[in-house]
């Protein structure tokens, strides 16, 4: 039976599910859902790691399992983004945050079979902050728009005209540096296990 902490973790992937699923509705109402759904699924990612600290339910499926529902949930919420024409989300970006994703889980990967464990660090808490900051500013931009259908007008001034068609590039631009500011941090972080992997075992 998996801890109360793993437990939620687990609902945080199947949360990704319905995230996607609203926002490609393209509907206003589907969409304010998906936003929600993002926010009780990042508020889950908090509640977890409570849990297995307070309560000491700390295991190492949830060491593994943690960060990478991070990485579902965030990269869920940028794929949905894509097929929003209108965001102008590069698809350049968001393919370069998702390489990065699965270079470090991959090198997760590699350091279970070392015997190690790649934990959470603070640049890797950190750049979930940041990621889930950026994505709900995002999805604040794509509410807005309807906002904007009704009243385009206030849409004249320079700063709105800013944040409502340049914003998401350049958030998402922010995600993909600090994504990967995070990923090289890592990987120099645990070099060792990496160049212990490139040669013969003996």
């Amino acid at each position: 039976m998996p801890t109360l902490a793993n437990q939620i973790t687990l609902l945080r992937m199947a949360l990704v599910l319905l995230i996607v699923f609203f926002l490609i509705q393209k509907t206003f109402w589907f969409q304010a859902a998906s936003f929600a759904v993002f926010l009780l699924a990042t508020a889950t990612d908090w509640i977890d790691g409570w849990l297995a600290r307070h309560m000491k339910d700390t295991t190492s499926f949830g060491a593994l399992a943690d960060p990478l529902a991070d990485k579902l949930l965030i990269a869920g919420a940028l794929t949905g983004f894509l097929a929003i024409y209108e965001l102008q989300i590069p698809a350049w970006c968001v393919f370069l945050i998702l390489a990065r994703e699965f270079i470090i889980t991959g090198f997760r990967s590699l350091a279970a079979l070392k015997g190690r464990t790649m934990k959470a660090e603070r640049w890797g808490k950190g750049k979930m902050l940041v990621q889930s900051v950026c994505v709900s500013l995002i999805f604040v931009v794509l509410l807005g728009r309807g906002h904007l259908r009704a009243h385009p007008e206030s849409v004249a001034s320079w700063p709105a005209a800013f944040v409502f068609s340049q914003a998401p590039y350049y958030l998402s631009l922010l995600i993909l540096v600090v994504t990967w500011a995070s990923g090289i941090w890592y990987l120099y972080e645990y070099r060792k296990v990496l160049f212990e992997s490139w040669g013969r075992s003996h």
